[in-house]
């Protein structure tokens, strides 16, 4: 089977698990609408029957509102994390999107010390059982799907920090200075390549010894020129549905879509797809 053609059936099967047919989300109390019409407003045009909006892929909060961390004050449902780049299989404990830097620690969510009780009522706790200069600890979020880093711009973050019993230590600028320690600038040699060289990039790092460590890549992982392999549109399958679909469920799709060019009765297909989907944390 064609990796292209396995790729668009899996995403067709990641749109038919997307729609829930069946809601597990508890009712939400009658709401009441009341209309003055002694009180006009805008003049609508005759031929506006309304507008649809639709919130897709966190588009309200990554784009409407321009986050760039996903789940900011630790309300969003689901648990055990996720890792870094939206993977699954974050810190047990964590946040949705929070993940555990290093290994000495472990995350979970606090509601005992707040910032306040009203729309800030959750911190995220991080237990550090061991550390060191060369093996810090720390979380890490993956924004919506990473966070872009554009050239020639100030990014400013702000956060609340309180320490525990026993802390000895402190938060200094040495803690935070390392994102002052980061640019992003356009590449001129890369500039010069053209459009088709649009998604390269290059990285460099230099350590605090002078060494100096650098890598190109010009074309980005998914594009045709770097495609991804069956066992990684798979995983990606898996990552995305993850929220919303059973593991055993979504490995049923993968196994359906392998075995689509033989099948006789697309119907267990279609089945699978459009099963009832489960709420994220139910």
């Amino acid at each position: 089977m064609k990796i292209k053609s396995f790729a668009a059936v899996l995403a067709l099967a990641v749109i038919g698990a997307a729609v829930p047919v069946e809601s597990v989300r508890a009712q939400a109390a009658p709401g009441k609408i009341t209309i003055s019409v002694d009180k006009p407003g805008a003049k609508i045009g005759p031929l506006f029957y309304g507008l649809m909006t639709e919130e897709i892929n966190h588009s309200y909060d990554g784009g409407l509102y321009a986050e760039l961390i996903q789940n900011r004050i630790f309300q969003d449902g689901g648990g055990g994390g996720r890792g870094r780049g939206g993977a699954a299989g974050g810190a047990p404990g964590a946040p949705a999107h929070w993940s555990l830097f290093g290994t000495g620690g472990t995350l979970a969510i606090d509601t005992n010390n707040t910032v306040n009780t009203g729309a800030l009522n959750r911190s995220l706790r991080l237990d550090i059982t061991e550390a060191s200069p060369t093996a810090p600890v720390g979380v890490a979020n993956d924004g919506y799907w990473g966070i872009p880093v554009k050239p020639s711009t100030t990014y400013h973050a702000s956060f609340y920090a309180k320490s525990g019993n026993g802390f000895t230590g402190q938060l200094t600028d040495e803690h935070v200075a390392f994102i002052a320690r980061q640019s992003a600038y356009v590449d001129p040699e890369i500039e010069a390549m053209g459009k088709d060289f649009r998604h390269a990039c290059r990285v460099k790092v230099i350590t605090r010894d002078g060494r100096s460590f650098e890598k190109l890549e010009l074309y980005r992982r998914g594009s045709p020129e770097k495609p991804l392999s069956s066992a990684e549109i798979v995983d990606k399958f898996h990552n995305v549905v993850a929220p919303c679909v059973a593991r055993a469920d979504a490995q049923r799709i993968v196994d359906l879509v392998e075995r689509l060019e033989t099948m006789a009765d697309l119907k267990p297909l279609i089945e699978a797809v459009s099963a009832p989907v489960k709420e994220i944390g139910r």
